[in-house]
């Protein structure tokens, strides 16, 4: 995948930075599993039959 620019995904996917002091400078993978996410990484958080993947939103953060 093409690195993008957060403000370029953002306006894709109509969405809107909840935290700007951790806008990273481009975007270079999107991943659904937050133990799997690396600087320039998304975690995109959705919500399983079994598991919600919202309540993991901050370990990403936590890993850096």
């Amino acid at each position: 995948m093409q690195s993008v620019s957060p403000q370029d995904f953002l306006t894709a996917i109509r969405g809107q930075n909840q935290n700007p002091s951790r806008l990273p400078s481009h975007i270079n993978r999107i991943s659904l599993d937050s133990r799997t996410t690396q600087p320039g990484d998304v975690f995109w958080a959705i919500r399983g039959k079994t598991h919600d993947a919202h309540l993991f939103v901050e370990s990403p953060l936590n890993h850096r």
